[in-house]
């Protein structure tokens, strides 16, 4: 997951969360709240490809329904990252241990 976008988006999550450097970049944004880069890319660019002949109220909603997919691909992502699953592992009772 080492494309251009994450190599910008690292180093000012890593100063914004105030995490170590080899925290892996999943876990960066969730702990900052902020979505991917490649997904704050691509957000706007969907938004215009469906927004034609909507009204106000029907962009908002078409927002609203864009980010809450984009959401969900994210929590896919998360679910699916294994980097952040180790350390449960030494912790007997936490979510994620075996």
């Amino acid at each position: 997951m080492r494309s251009p976008l994450f190599k910008t988006q690292i180093p000012a999550l890593t100063l914004l969360t105030k995490a170590h450097r080899t925290t892996s970049t999943v876990a960066l944004t969730v702990l900052a709240g902020v979505l991917p880069a490649d997904y704050e890319v691509t957000l706007p660019d969907r938004i215009d490809l469906e927004h034609d002949n909507l009204t106000k109220a029907e962009i908002g909603a078409l927002m609203r329904r864009i980010k809450d997919e984009m959401i969900n691909a994210w929590q896919k992502r998360w679910d699916e990252e294994d980097a952040w699953k180790g350390p449960t592992s030494l912790l007997p009772g936490c979510v994620g241990s075996a």
